[in-house]
């Protein structure tokens, strides 16, 4: 979410943007830029994910779940099917 502030003494439009992942949430500082309030909120997540140490059983249990997700059956993929059985 990229928020837009206005300062009218100024005239001047500043932005911040608010990054909210699963296990965390970044927000940037202000800048002028859009672009450049992107940027540092993705630094800050970079940052703050690679705060976090863990373990390999931990790595491999991420990536265990990470491809029990994309092989189960979601409801989303059962509406895609019968769309595609449709056509």
């Amino acid at each position: 979410m990229i928020k837009q502030v206005h300062i009218s003494s100024q005239n001047t439009c500043l932005y911040w943007c608010h990054l909210q992942l699963p296990d965390f949430s970044v927000v940037s500082n202000v800048f002028k830029k859009k672009q450049d309030s992107e940027q540092s909120t993705a630094e800050l997540a970079l940052e703050k994910d690679d705060d976090d140490d863990i373990t390999v059983e931990q790595a491999w249990d991420d990536i265990v779940q990470r491809v029990k997700f994309l092989s189960a059956d979601h409801p989303l993929g059962s509406h895609l099917r019968a769309t595609q059985q449709l056509l």
